[in-house]
């Protein structure tokens, strides 16, 4: 057959042809993506079934995915050992996270490497994002999980001391991911209420003191005085009352800023609440993921905040935050910030003004709930996060 291209040797005729070109190539992409998106979502969907039918014994997924065979037999991916990834898929990663961070564009084989290689879920989601954002190959994410770039980013952020630690209390939700930051990081002296806890993330927590030789401080005073100072900060412990229930033992932490004042309330409840005198306050650190065990409103009468930052993870299986705590912050005018919608909550401040900004990904060493406060360039900053301590770093 006559090649016609041939014949038609025209500028304007191949301009036509290469947009034609470009517009088949633009939607195959786009079809493979969507239809990419839509397998990983279905695979979603099978996992969560894969979850709930258990009634069946051992040899359910090796039996389904045998019919799955007889019926799809040009099909890939229906496996005895992707069943398996479907069903680890599903339970290690809910269904707003995949939307929300675009884990379904990801490749298959991208997402089942970030599952065997990374347990933390708010890192897995972080190198996904990554990957997207940068399209690495298999083998370049592969390079970078090995390398730890997660924690190297956190140390391109310029944190590599901690100088104050602060572990609110001792419940695994708080202290969960402090043994990673304390074999990353130096640390100058870590403080924790002097209440123990008999659970292995405690343990762990212990184990990394001890082999890192981190100074620890838990003879800890209630002080009106300042105790604590940061280049232009300072920073005093309202509260720390280790002989109650280990939410109460938390240590609670007001911090001042110039003009500008920092209320952190870890987990105390309203007992902690009618015992402290209180003062007003710019920021209001919530207590306890939000729980309507605290955050009176006599509470918020007195501090007055003008920003309530609720640091909770997404569909936690406590329903936090509370509506009624959520509504009692809005009838008092007080703008909220929460992790488990804003992710990432990055506060910065001259001391007069505080500018609030949500950020597409976490920067901590652990993925889970953290606030940290650091001086640069004069200007303080926090970040909060879904483990929850603080740190209080001199840069």
């Amino acid at each position: 057959m006559e090649n016609l291209t041939n014949i038609i040797n025209d500028d304007e005729y191949f301009k036509f042809l290469n947009e034609i070109k470009r517009d088949i190539i633009s939607i195959r992409r786009k079809v493979l993506t969507q239809a990419n998106n839509e397998v990983i979502l279905m695979y979603h969907r099978i996992g969560k079934g894969l979850i709930k039918n258990t009634k069946y014994g051992n040899y359910f997924i090796d039996t389904l995915a045998k019919d799955l065979k007889l019926e799809f037999p040009d099909m890939q991916g229906l496996s005895a050992r992707n069943l398996r990834y479907m069903k680890k898929f599903a339970k290690e990663f809910d269904y707003d996270s995949i939307l929300q961070h675009n884990v379904a564009k990801l490749p298959w084989t991208t997402i089942t490497t970030i599952m065997d290689k990374i347990k933390d879920e708010k890192e897995r989601l972080w190198y996904a994002e990554k990957t997207l954002e940068n399209l690495w190959s298999r083998t370049v994410l592969e390079h970078q999980i090995a390398t730890d770039l997660y924690n190297r980013f956190l140390k391109a952020q310029n944190i590599e001391k901690i100088d104050y630690f602060i572990l609110t209390h001792c419940d695994e939700d708080h202290i969960g991911g402090a043994y990673k930051i304390l074999d990353e990081l130096q640390i100058g002296t870590l403080y924790m209420p002097n209440k123990e806890n008999d659970t292995q993330t405690y343990e762990r927590l212990l184990e990394a003191i001890k082999r890192n030789n981190v100074p620890v401080n838990r003879d800890l005073k209630v002080s009106e005085g300042i105790q604590y100072t940061i280049g232009n900060a300072q920073w005093k412990i309202l509260s720390v009352d280790a002989k109650n229930n280990l939410n109460d033992s938390s240590i609670v932490i007001e911090l001042e800023y110039r003009n500008t004042k920092y209320l952190f309330m870890g987990d105390a409840t309203t007992e902690v609440e009618k015992m402290v005198e209180w003062n007003q306050v710019d920021v209001l650190k919530v207590a306890h993921h939000g729980s309507n065990s605290s955050t009176s409103q006599l509470f918020l009468e007195k501090v007055k905040p003008k920003y309530a930052i609720i640091s909770v993870g997404r569909d936690n299986s406590h329903n936090l935050p509370d509506i009624e705590i959520i509504e009692r912050l809005k009838n008092n005018n007080i703008e909220i910030y929460r992790t488990d919608k804003n992710n990432t909550i990055w506060l910065t401040s001259n001391g007069t003004e505080i500018d609030i900004n949500p950020l597409k990904y976490n920067l901590d060493g652990t993925g889970r709930k953290q606030a940290i406060f650091f001086e640069r360039k004069y200007l303080p900053a926090f970040f909060f996060n879904c483990y929850e301590y603080e740190v209080i770093q001199n840069v």
